[in-house]
């Protein structure tokens, strides 16, 4: 990144970019909002689940790909629920 970009940055977020990215999980969906920029992908489509200790991946094939860290769940049984929802046919 070049100093004029960073200095923009800096300047115009105040030191911090803070936003949020929600999720909607459903048996029939997984919804991604981030800066107001909505994604979502019917949970059918889904080709390929896998995960490590930071993300769980979620695999759609080409229409796309859904990452959600492990810190936005609140507990273990969030992430056992969240596989029940999407792996569960």
């Amino acid at each position: 990144m070049s100093k004029q970009i960073k200095r923009h940055v800096k300047r115009e977020l105040k030191e911090e970019f803070t936003a949020t990215t929600t999720y909607n999980i459903t048996e029939m969906k997984v919804e991604c909002n981030f800066l107001n920029i909505n994604i979502s992908f019917e949970t059918n489509n889904l080709v390929q689940f896998s995960e490590n200790d930071e993300r769980i991946e979620l695999y759609f094939g080409p229409k796309g790909i859904c990452v959600i860290p492990k810190k936005a769940f609140t507990t273990k049984n969030d992430i056992k629920q969240l596989k029940d929802l999407v792996l569960v046919k």
